[in-house]
């Protein structure tokens, strides 16, 4: 008998198969065309806009397109601050599992890794990364997959996480099947048809081919390679992505364009009006331009001195559109508390308590993102160790070594007032907040506490060697060489 969660799954799937599922699919292709400077189909949506106000299809194919293709992956780098500073990772202990999964962050170039994973989470809210070995090359990779390229079907009881995975894929033969991933029942198999649902028995129905000759290969036991990677928690397991910033470049370029357009035609129209030219023509009967094929004014040649040559101006609305592109962007990019990616141009008070007011809406969006991918990340690495060891028997990791992994996430490198960071810093020390050793940490997170310690000890030893002297006090007191013995430093 149908539980009333399979019920209300039965329904709820039905619906979004039907009416929504279509669109969250062309949305999330869209998004990915902008965020990957696909110029082609960016172009080709500018085409499809222009149709909607242009009638004729020759004033389309004669216009010359204008597309910001750098604008979506230029906005989110101002947006997503996490990573601008790549994190320092670090293992409290020293072994031979650390040094594997040293080796393993490389082969995946892992900091690089969880920026884009961060970029594409905001961009999509939701994307399912894939880690996976690839025999031919002997080595681990990882995908992304969003809405627009993967069928995920989701828990009923809980529908932010999934319960069946698929994918399409194109073979050598260029041939397309579907890989699924069936989480609860431990099952990876690949579809020749497109997968369809079952509420009521929870499946994908249809035929299933196993990887392999043995059936076993597609039983994969608690090996499921899948992290989901969530930005906000919406009304669905997708959510809603950046679509509003997705329509606001696609109408800049619309009114670029018609701008360009217009202006050009415009100018044109009003050299012809102000003389009746004559000239060299090409085939067509056009005439030609150029520096080797001068325009004359028609009567040029009758001996009559004032050729009429004046052109007639007119006043375009460039200025204005121009003006309001220009506003629509700074409207966008306020509300993100970021600088305009149109403008170059910085006016900004440089005094220290401005500069402080100007990075808080930064800073305070980068400690917001860091809870938002700590445990992303953190699962990210433990499916590479899993995926790992499942493909590589003679190159285990201990799942363990995560309980010694350390991902120190570091604030952006923000314009700042170092002299008054300073000051604030020395009063810090004489008043015992913060010591000299915390201040040398601070600025180089890398050093364990020990290292920033013989770093002060090294430098106070230069400067004794150089002046012969100890330089002003720190407000820590470390023991130091002089002159071969052991003293205190004032």
């Amino acid at each position: 008998m149908q539980s009333s969660f399979d019920s209300v799954h039965a329904v709820n799937y039905s619906l979004i198969e039907k009416n929504q599922l279509a669109d969250l699919q062309r949305r999330a292709s869209i998004r990915d065309f902008f965020l990957e400077q696909d110029s082609v189909h960016i172009q080709g949506k500018l085409k499809e806009d222009l149709g909607k106000y242009y009638s004729d299809a020759k004033d389309l194919d004669d216009m010359k397109l204008i597309t910001l293709d750098y604008f979506i992956p230029a906005f989110l780098d101002k947006i997503c601050s996490v990573y601008n500073t790549p994190p320092i990772i670090k293992f409290e202990n020293e072994g031979q599992d650390q040094e594997r999964l040293e080796a393993l962050f490389d082969e995946v170039d892992i900091k690089h890794l969880m920026a884009d994973n961060m970029i594409k989470m905001k961009m999509h809210n939701t994307i399912m990364v894939h880690c996976k070995w690839v025999e031919d090359i002997d080595r681990l990779v990882v995908e992304q997959y969003n809405a627009g390229t993967s069928l995920v079907y989701e828990l009923p009881e809980h529908f932010y996480d999934p319960m069946i995975v698929a994918y399409p894929f194109i073979t050598d033969d260029n041939t397309q099947m579907y890989i699924i991933w069936d989480r609860i029942r431990g099952l990876h198999y690949f579809m020749t048809d497109t997968p369809i649902y079952d509420p009521i028995s929870r499946d994908i129905l249809g035929e299933k081919f196993s990887f392999g000759q043995e059936i076993n290969d597609m039983f994969v036991g608690d090996y499921f390679p899948w992290v989901t990677m969530r930005y906000r928690r919406q009304d669905s397991f997708w959510g809603n992505g950046m679509d509003s910033l997705i329509e606001l470049i696609r109408s800049i370029n619309l009114l670029l364009t018609v701008l360009q357009d217009d202006t050009i035609r415009e100018a044109i129209r009003l050299l012809i009006m102000g003389f009746e030219p004559t000239g060299t023509k090409d085939i067509k009967g056009k005439i030609k331009t150029g520096l080797r094929n001068p325009i004359f004014s028609a009567n040029a040649f009758t001996g009559e001195g004032g050729a009429p040559t004046q052109i007639l101006s007119a006043d375009l609305y460039t200025e204005d559109v121009l003006k309001y592109v220009d506003q629509l962007v700074d409207m966008v990019s306020a509300t993100y508390s970021v600088e305009s990616v149109l403008k170059t141009q910085l006016k900004q008070d440089l005094s220290g308590i401005a500069l402080r007011i100007k990075n808080e809406p930064l800073l305070r969006q980068w400690a917001s993102d860091i809870m938002k991918v700590t445990k992303n990340d953190l699962r990210l690495v433990e499916k590479l160790i899993e995926c790992n060891n499942y493909h590589r028997p003679d190159n285990q990791i201990n799942p363990n070594v995560m309980d010694t992994l350390i991902i120190d996430y570091q604030q952006p490198k923000v314009i700042s007032d170092e002299k008054a960071d300073y000051e604030l810093a020395k009063m810090q020390m004489e008043d015992g907040v913060i010591s000299a050793v915390d201040w040398v940490q601070r600025k180089n997170p890398e050093m364990s506490r020990d290292e920033a310690e013989q770093y002060i000890k090294d430098n106070i030893q230069e400067f004794d060697d150089l002046f012969g002297m100890s330089p002003p006090p720190l407000s820590e007191s470390i023991p130091v060489e002089s002159n071969g013995k052991l003293v205190e430093a004032e």
